[in-house]
């Protein structure tokens, strides 16, 4: 797949979701944002202003990072749930080796297996699609226990550096291929796009 048809999605169907493009500031998308930044549990995302005008904003911006092919930001709609539970970025691809994914959020009420499947779709577009060689390195919270106990389950991740708040850590495309097989058989991963 080349950038450009990443670009021309409508979808990427998963296993629990699919992955809709932002394409225009509405109203609807930066609520929705605004929404999911306010979760309650787990919540270790970096403070933003929760005023409607300011997520508007953003995303104006976002939508000229867009066009431009530097960035693409995702709804994730949950089959199960019938409803918009989450959203992330799949950011710096106009690097020529690596990319980056950012603002993964999801709702306290979504598919319980839904954000492994995403992460694990994410990886798939970068290193299977778009011939990437390492995804990051990206923050997670000292705090955030969970999560990394997540990528230590995965056995793919990197730890690049750490600071007095953040562990940065990576992906590397050799470190997905060999480990990527146990979550496919468990059906995770891309199964269509359009």
């Amino acid at each position: 797949m080349q950038l450009s048809q990443l670009f021309n999605l409508k979808q990427i169907e998963t296993f629990t979701s699919f992955l809709v493009p932002i394409i225009y500031d509405n109203d609807e998308d930066a609520e929705l944002i605004l929404e999911l930044r306010k979760r309650k549990s787990d919540n270790f995302l970096k403070t933003t202003s929760f005023n409607i005008t300011d997520q508007k904003l953003y995303l104006e911006k976002y939508i000229i990072r867009n066009k431009k092919y530097e960035e693409i930001y995702f709804k994730i709609f949950d089959k199960v749930k019938k409803d918009y539970k989450g959203v992330v970025r799949i950011t710096e691809l106009l690097s020529k080796e690596n990319y980056n994914w950012e603002s993964f959020v999801v709702a306290e009420d979504c598919t319980p297996i839904l954000p492994i499947d995403v992460m694990i779709s994410i990886y798939q577009i970068g290193f299977e699609y778009l011939d990437k060689e390492k995804i990051g390195p990206w923050c997670v919270n000292k705090e955030h226990k969970k999560m990394m106990k997540i990528h230590e389950k995965c056995n793919m991740y990197c730890h690049e550096f750490e600071d007095n708040n953040y562990f940065w850590i990576s992906v590397k495309k050799t470190d997905y291929f060999d480990n990527v097989a146990k979550f496919k058989k468990m059906g995770l991963g891309i199964k269509m796009y359009a």
